[in-house]
């Protein structure tokens, strides 16, 4: 069974607007008993106190403050993203790709947001706590229903960081959207892999094309 905890370290996350702190540090853990999987996934939000980026961890507490200046890599989350997408053959009965999927584009999207000085607290949090509900009963047979929901606040967060940075990718985020909706409550999500995975790829598409402009 997998669990993702909300953890709030300190109760504030460093966004400065203004001159202003915006209330808000959100971490995820996923824990996975799956064969051949690690014990405890955990979600790495991006950490920017430090000259780079650190890479993804699973085993360490996640920090995140506002000192985005002098980052070397800060597309760190967003290559491990697009690496991560294509492998459907991962997808097993407990979602565990959909899972890590998730977690690798929360701290993808955290990251393009934190570079871009865009404020998608609020827009994370709605969407933290739809994936959550992904892992909290591997048996549900309602997973579709879940996942469609997660990747629309998913959508909600890319869509804030489009809006103020890249009004150029309009047309993207409605394709990606789309793809979200496309995913069928009704079915079974190991039912339509190409579906679940196709939301993963439009995602991927639209964080390059950010990194790139």
């Amino acid at each position: 069974m997998a669990e993702i905890k909300v953890e709030k370290k300190n109760n504030y996350w460093g966004w400065i607007i203004g001159g202003l702190a915006v209330i808000g540090i959100i971490a995820w853990f996923l824990m996975a008993d799956t064969d051949g999987a690690p014990d405890v996934n955990e979600l790495e939000q991006v950490s920017t106190n430090e000259s780079e980026l650190e890479s993804p961890s699973y085993d360490e507490e996640p920090v995140v403050s506002d000192n985005v200046e002098g980052l070397e890599n800060p597309e760190k989350h967003m290559t491990d993203f697009v690496a991560f997408v294509g492998d459907k053959s991962r997808m097993g009965i407990d979602h565990e790709y959909t899972s890590e999927g998730l977690v690798k584009l929360v701290n993808a999207t955290i990251e393009r947001a934190l570079v871009n000085d865009v404020d998608i607290n609020m827009e994370l949090q709605s969407a933290i706590e739809k994936a959550e509900a992904i892992t909290n009963d591997p048996m549900d047979g309602d997973h579709a229903d879940k996942i469609k929901k997660a990747y629309l606040s998913i959508t909600d967060v890319i869509e804030k960081v489009q809006e103020e940075k890249y009004p150029q990718l309009s047309d993207d985020v409605e394709e990606l959207r789309q793809a979200a909706q496309n995913i069928d409550p009704s079915v079974l999500t190991l039912d339509q892999k190409e579906k679940v995975n196709g939301y993963f790829k439009e995602a991927a598409d639209i964080l390059q094309k950010m990194n790139s402009v």
